[in-house]
């Protein structure tokens, strides 16, 4: 009956007699006064805002409940401002304002307001990555207050650089009088990463069957200091292969920036032969956030087709030079299996191309040597989990092209594992096209799942008379099931996909394999 009235305020009930009737029960007695609620004071001016009253406004019904609630929230609130260690007395006071009435007020006596600031990080389990790469990809700084949130954030960002497989919530260590420094405890990941793709393609009336392949190794703590590198090799058949190299040295002069040089070479159908060289900056101090700028340059060299016993160049001899500017953001707490989270990615590029032979085919031709050049790329990406069980990653992407007088080398090329499921590798030529990517992932073990996908596309090629090409736009569609399995030689990939108008003997069978080292 107490805790009954004292919910409404009155703490100083009397109960005298009860009177048990054959349906009921009477009480005999006195409710007492009403407790309303005093101010809200403190002994000292506290370091640091204090959390609003809220319910504990002066003059409403007095709860202890609501006291206690405000009590700890006070503590939180003293630990996120930098105050994990403060201590607090507090005393209800009580004055009756009259016979119906009494005022409870609260003074709260702060005994302890130092403040923690950090210096370094203490690191346990780290042993290819260093305390020093560690601390930078914190970020944190001498001097920083210790709170909840930038805890949280520091172990977010360690997760995210894919280093580490898990990382404890940073805490704080005593190393002196008042002298604080972070501390976690991290276990890293395998630092490189070798991931191959083993693809057949059966027979068709323009291409006999094929075996072609990729191999991608990323080193992602290069000679230490976190500076990764990438190989990749691919051979879409026996008249096509690319290479490409890419590095990326970290934190150029302290700073959270990000120094990436890139090169490569593509060998064409026979019709061309490109190399790309770029380099640029991208910062990356904003959790979450990233924002990039180039230069990227290439060199084309025109071929005579010997596939289609073509005399003369296909594609002219050209150079290119596009300044690239581009910014992504990526929530995602880890990317070995992901099951929440999203990215969004937008890159511009402006430019010239020139054109530089040969001179004679550019005489007959009436080439204009000059000309604009202009490309947009934008990825949408989005993990979501579906019931208990399931996962679902969609993803949109655009990409677009725009120079004057186009040429087999300026064109997006798509088809494959990576880009349309269900066709051959670089099957489809563009200037301008959007894939949509459907997957549906049921995990049943880490980093091993089955998925069912759905591929959509719309591809639009423009007029090339000289290749062969006529204006089309079309739409694509691909679909199919697979295994991502671990082994004990790493991850396996199986894919069975069908394209468009495929039946079961003509479907498309990509193996791959992934494995951390």
């Amino acid at each position: 009956m107490s805790d009954f009235m004292a919910g409404y305020g009155h703490y100083h009930c009397r109960v005298d007699s009860i009177t048990f009737l054959s349906d009921s029960v009477l009480l005999w007695g006195d409710e007492g006064p009403i407790s309303l609620c005093g101010p809200v004071s403190f002994s000292a001016p506290p370091a640091f805002p204090p959390p609003e009253t809220g319910k504990l406004v002066t003059g409403s019904v007095f709860s202890q409940t609501v006291a206690e609630a405000y009590l700890i929230r006070l503590l939180s609130v003293a630990t996120e401002a930098g105050f994990p260690f403060m201590t607090f007395r507090p005393e209800f006071r009580f004055r009756k304002v009259n016979e119906d009435t009494i005022s409870v007020s609260i003074l709260i006596q702060i005994e302890d307001t130092s403040r923690v600031r950090l210096s370094g990080i203490t690191a346990d389990g780290n042993k290819e990555v260093s305390t020093r790469v560690i601390e930078r990809i914190s970020r944190i700084r001498d001097g920083m207050v210790y709170s909840p949130e930038t805890a949280a954030a520091i172990r977010s960002r360690l997760l995210a650089s894919e280093l580490f497989k898990s990382v404890s919530e940073p805490t704080f260590q005593i190393t002196g009088e008042n002298n604080y420094q972070w501390y976690v405890k991290v276990e890293e990941k395998p630092s490189s990463r070798f991931d191959g793709i083993i693809g057949y393609s059966p027979a068709s009336p323009s291409k006999p069957a094929s075996l072609n392949g990729l191999i991608d190794i990323r080193l992602k703590n290069f000679l230490g200091n976190a500076r990764r590198l990438d190989l990749y090799w691919s051979r879409e058949d026996k008249w096509s292969q690319e290479y490409r190299l890419n590095l990326a040295e970290p934190w150029i002069l302290g700073f959270p920036i990000d120094l990436k040089l890139a090169a490569g070479q593509l060998n064409q159908d026979s019709t061309f032969i490109r190399q790309q060289y770029s380099g640029g900056i991208d910062y990356f101090g904003i959790d979450k956030l990233s924002i990039s700028a180039g230069l990227e340059t290439g060199f084309t060299t025109g071929l005579s087709n010997r596939l289609t016993r073509q005399t003369g160049p296909t594609v002219l001899n050209s150079r290119k030079l596009v300044f690239l500017t581009g910014i992504t953001y990526d929530d995602r707490k880890g990317k070995s299996l992901v099951t929440n989270g999203h990215t969004v990615s937008a890159t511009l590029g402006y430019g010239n191309k020139q054109i530089t032979g040969p001179d004679s085919v550019v005489a007959v031709r009436s080439v204009r040597k000059s000309n604009p050049w202009l490309q947009v790329d934008a990825t949408l990406s989005v993990w979501k989990p579906v019931g208990n069980q399931l996962i679902w990653y969609g993803s949109l992407r655009a990409n677009h092209r725009s120079v004057e007088e186009p040429e087999l080398s300026d064109l997006i090329r798509t088809g494959g594992i990576n880009t349309m499921r269900g066709y051959r590798e670089n099957q489809f030529l563009a200037i301008r096209q959007g894939i949509l990517v459907n997957e549906l992932r049921f995990p049943f073990e880490e980093e091993s799942y089955l998925l069912a996908f759905l591929d959509a596309g719309y591809l639009v090629t423009p007029r090339i008379e000289k290749a062969g090409l006529k204006p089309t736009e079309m739409s694509v569609i691909g679909y199919g099931i697979g295994l991502m399995i671990r082994t004990p030689v790493g991850i396996t990939r199986f894919l069975f996909a069908l394209g468009k108008g495929d039946t079961f003997s003509t479907g498309k069978i990509h193996l791959g394999l992934m494995n951390e080292f």
